[in-house]
Order: structure tokens, then sequence, then C-alpha cells
């Protein structure tokens, strides 16, 4: 065999094997992380958690009782003033 060849194969499987690979964040379930600022009487919060932990799963919806869930899900954490309380010596 040529060299021109086999250099040419061994140039592509090592662009293949260094090609990025995209991975998700490591994360815990169960685990939450909720930022709140006050900014006046702006009050803005954050909340990263693996769907894991409000759902029950971490995929897309796959049939009508988790598309039910994770509405669910998002009528809640649309209402923070429902499951967030401010105290009241923060003013």
């Amino acid at each position: 065999m040529r060299p021109a060849p086999i250099l040419l194969a061994l140039l592509l499987v090592v662009s293949v094997s260094a090609a990025p690979v995209r991975q998700h964040g490591a994360h815990v379930h169960g685990e939450a992380t909720l930022n709140v600022v006050r900014d006046g009487n702006a009050l803005s919060i954050w909340l990263n958690a693996p769907a894991m932990s409000l759902l029950g799963f971490e995929h897309a919806p796959r049939d009508d009782a988790q598309r039910h869930a994770y509405d669910k899900a998002l009528d809640i954490l649309r209402e923070p003033a429902a499951w967030l309380v401010p105290a009241a010596s923060g003013g």
C-alpha cells in the first residue's frame, strides 16, 4: 500500500476523534439553586434545577401524563407569589 492513502486515513481518524463533544453540565437530583435579587422595589428570581427534580423525568414529555406534569410545573413556576414569600423584614 502506498504511504499517501495510509496518511490520509490516519488524518481522518484523528480529526473525527478530535471532534468536540457537547455534554450537559453535571447536576444532582433533588438539589436546586434559587437566586433572589432585590433592587429597590423590584425582586428578581432565578431558579436552576434539574428537570428530574421538578418533573420526575429529564426528556421532552412523551405521553399525556408527562405533558400534564410539564404544564403544571410551568404554571406553578410562572406564579412565584404562590411559592416564594419574601420575609417581611426584607421590606
